[in-house]
């Protein structure tokens, strides 16, 4: 599976998804795009897009993305709150359907 992180989530996080190709929008030199146009870009290297911001949902359609969006939440964005929402992360990840949003963590 191929997983873009989104740039409010923790770099960390990529070393810790292990047996997918993981990249960060920050690797890739997309930390200044805005949603949409990063939603765009990720459409031809992703098929997760794991995000934190909880708004995504509500600001972009999603239901055409040609992957799937996996939206983490925990008490904050610190790696230290985010690793115990791993496993579930890993269980899911097969499972991620395009245009799909799912939720994992508190």
């Amino acid at each position: 599976m191929r997983v873009l992180v989104d740039n409010c989530v923790p770099r960390q996080i990529a070393v810790l998804i292990a047996g997918h190709i993981v990249r960060t929008t920050a690797e890739l030199g997309w930390e200044r795009l805005g949603d949409g146009a990063l939603l765009d870009a990720a459409a031809a290297i992703c098929d997760v897009f794991l995000t934190l911001d909880k708004s995504i949902r509500f600001q972009q359609r999603l239901d055409h993305r040609t992957f799937g969006i996996v939206l983490m939440r925990a008490r904050s964005s610190r790696i230290e709150h985010l690793t115990p929402h791993v496993p579930e992360l890993l269980r899911l990840l097969p499972n991620v359907k395009p245009g799909q949003l799912d939720l994992i963590g508190a």
